[in-house]
């Protein structure tokens, strides 16, 4: 059964006040991991965008950009009014992709280390525990890399919502009317 989208809840607004999660579930929070999925997403949509807007397309570019951010980042972001619109749209395209090319090398490293040290007897690595460590027994090496990777599953969501913010607010300035 498709669900009626008209029955469905409203989308939260960008100016509505986040419901605060502890800090302890961050990690855990739906608002980490949809910022995580619009940091992965980004790059392939911004390299998408950058022909899309060179080549007059830049109406879809931005549309697309803005749709992103209004279902994962909950920044709904009224249409520019301009006519210098296409200038803006190809300035966001051109300026974004570095940014995205870092955010997404970030995110993916720092979750990759996280899972990476919590599951460090499973790494193919992990049989020689004389320069590991923590080492030289598993139990040591462990712990180490253990407490590294919880420390990181609390630090990862700060940086998370680090890097989407700065990605919001070149979504704010040049893609919107405001």
């Amino acid at each position: 059964m498709i669900p009626d989208p008209a029955k469905s809840p409203p989308a939260p607004r960008a100016d509505a006040p986040r419901r605060r999660v502890p800090w302890w579930r961050m990690s855990l929070s739906a608002d980490t991991w949809r910022r995580t999925l619009y940091v992965l997403l980004a790059l392939p949509v911004g390299i998408v965008c950058v022909p899309l807007s060179i080549l007059g397309a830049s109406t879809a570019a931005a549309r697309l950009q803005r749709g992103l951010a209004a279902r994962l980042l909950a920044l709904h972001l009224a249409q520019p009014r301009s006519r210098r619109v296409d200038g803006r749209v190809i300035g966001h395209a051109l300026l974004s992709l570095p940014l995205n090319v870092v955010a997404w090398v970030l995110i993916v490293y720092l979750w990759g280390l996280a899972v990476g040290n919590l599951a460090y007897p499973l790494r193919p690595d992990s049989d020689d525990l004389a320069n590991a460590w923590g080492g030289p027994s598993l139990a040591g090496a462990w712990a180490v890399h253990g407490a590294a990777g919880l420390a990181l599953l609390f630090v990862a969501p700060w940086i998370v919502n680090a890097v989407t913010a700065v990605q919001g607010r070149l979504l704010r300035r040049m893609l919107s009317s405001g």
